[in-house]
């Protein structure tokens, strides 16, 4: 899933100048938090530093939680790969 959306984005990026929206549909229990919602940020950010990004969720401790992984990961306090 992972190589699948990072190649999507890519190539949604260089047929589009202007503004990048990504929305991911997959069911229940797949992964999505982890790996799109958590991860694809992490991975835009080191490869542009000047992304805007935003996350969105329908309950504010949700999206407090996504956050904070992202932050964790961004400052390398997280042992992931995304670490700098």
């Amino acid at each position: 899933m992972c190589d699948f959306i990072q190649a999507e984005y890519e190539a949604h990026k260089k047929r589009n100048s202007g503004q990048t929206k990504c929305q991911v549909v997959v069911s229940r229990t797949f992964g999505k938090t982890e790996n799109v919602t958590e991860g694809l940020p992490s991975w835009i950010i080191t490869k542009d530093k000047n992304a805007t990004l935003l996350i969105s969720n329908e309950k504010l401790d949700n999206a407090n939680d996504m956050l904070g992984a992202i932050k964790k990961e961004v400052e390398g306090r997280a042992n992931g790969l995304f670490c700098f």
